[in-house]
């Protein structure tokens, strides 16, 4: 590994990725030590704070102030990985709204950490989808899983905790010794109110606290006699929403057994393949106020320093980049739904021809930009990181990202510089002109021959 005091952009395979600067403060605790800043490129408009947790090199990236949600999160992603290029995989760090259940005991600074399921990567994006007649909705895409290194240290380190202690306490009492302030040390500190959740249909008063709500309302529930967080292993709910209704709440948690809402990291698992790790601060209901986000930043940012200590850093250094399985954002397709059309192929004839006859139906690629300003519509891409090319067809797509021999011709190329860009995407048009002349129409025209 390099020497600390000489390390470039290539040295950082770790990227911690929060919404909030008090999230970002608390990443900062939890490095071992921190790094001299890098000359910034003109490009890259996020600011970074460098550091090392072990063998680890990280760069921690926070959302523009007063900037949430999925698009934006998607943004500072992008940024981190073209300015990053050796981003091995990452971390979303910060506070979400818990959804406590018959099936999940969770509490006030618990923990809740992504963890793919049969149907899900492990984070949900429920707003995505289709208004049907009477009111329903149908949920469709499926975001990525995280990188295999990531989920082997999680699974390590969930048997390590069946038999150990967790080791957050200790890291958040490490790093309260290292503050200078003492209103930093109670920025963090596990707050003495009590952890209090209302019976659903029970809705907030219009005082700031819970001074004077009814207590008669309280839903019921046995006394932790221990102040250590429990883990949460499951699914995450995110969308561009804020979540205080209990009933949604409780709705979201029978419709799709999630254990968390938060509004971020639906932006970043296709691009950005990152494990999602939650400190628990209200309930997602209209009793939620501010009084347990410092303590939940912090054990959030503490479970994640664990984590991070169990990659090998063997193994980093033979996990792909980011960058490497990042497909060009301005050709993706709705590839989601065609993997799926792929896997049910059976034709010996279908090799060479996937997705043709879809792709010249329509004309156009569906792009991760947006032709609206409605932020919903931008993050609109079904895309599951599943590629519609196997290992048969890699002949003939092998070149679709990179530029074409010049011997070869280059009527069905479209050069970077001929892509359009957000901006001029303005009408059908548009994309259809540009479609016409990229290389996925060339790719049909040759294996429809």
């Amino acid at each position: 590994m390099a020497a600390r005091a000489s390390l470039s952009y290539n040295d950082y395979t770790v990227g911690w990725i929060c919404a909030l600067p008090l999230e970002m403060a608390a990443a900062k605790l939890m490095l071992d030590a921190t790094h001299p800043s890098l000359p910034r490129p003109p490009t890259d408009q996020n600011t970074y704070i460098l550091g090392h947790i072990g063998d680890h090199n990280i760069v921690i990236a926070c959302l523009p102030s007063g900037a949430y949600g999925t698009v934006s999160a998607a943004t500072v992603a992008m940024q981190l990985l073209s300015s990053f290029h050796s981003i091995r995989f990452g971390l979303m760090v910060g506070i979400g709204g818990g959804v406590p259940s018959s099936n999940a005991d969770i509490r006030l600074g618990d923990i809740v950490v992504s963890q793919p399921a049969d149907t899900s990567g492990g984070v949900i994006q429920y707003d995505l989808g289709k208004a049907l007649s009477g009111g329903r909705f149908q949920r469709i895409g499926m975001l990525n899983r995280p990188p295999k290194v990531l989920l082997t240290a999680l699974a390590t380190l969930q048997a390590h905790h069946i038999t150990e202690d967790s080791q957050v306490l200790k890291f958040i009492s490490d790093a309260q010794n290292k503050m200078t302030s003492r209103t930093a040390t109670t920025n963090f500190k596990r707050p003495t109110k009590e952890d209090l959740l209302y019976q659903t249909d029970y809705d907030h008063g219009a005082s700031n606290t819970c001074v004077n709500c009814d207590r008669s309302k309280l839903t019921l529930r046995p006394p932790r006699h221990y102040e250590e967080p429990v883990v949460h292993y499951g699914l995450i709910a995110s969308a561009n929403q804020v979540v205080k209704n209990g009933t949604q709440r409780d709705q979201l948690a029978r419709d799709l057994g999630v254990l968390c809402v938060e509004m971020e990291a639906a932006g970043l698992m296709n691009d950005f393949p990152c494990v999602v790790i939650r400190g628990i601060c209200d309930y997602a209901d209209s009793h939620k106020n501010e009084e347990w986000q410092g303590y939940a930043a912090a054990v959030a940012a503490a479970y994640a320093k664990e984590l991070v200590l169990l990659v090998p850093i063997d193994q980093i250094e033979i996990t792909p980049t980011a960058r490497d399985i990042h497909v060009d954002p301005r050709l993706v397709l709705d590839l989601h739904e065609s993997a799926t059309k792929k896997r049910n192929m059976n034709d010996d004839d279908s090799e060479g021809s996937i997705l043709c006859s879809d792709i010249s139906a329509r004309k156009k690629p569906r792009l991760h930009f947006s032709r609206s300003s409605d932020p919903e519509e931008s993050d609109s891409t079904d895309y599951d990181g599943n590629s519609i090319f196997d290992e048969s067809n890699q002949e003939n797509t092998h070149n679709i990202f990179e530029p074409p021999d010049a011997s070869q011709g280059t009527e069905n190329y479209a050069s970077v510089s001929e892509r359009p860009t957000a901006g001029d995407i303005t009408s059908e048009n548009d994309s259809s002109d540009w479609y016409e002349s990229s290389p996925l129409e060339g790719l049909c025209s040759k294996n429809n021959t």
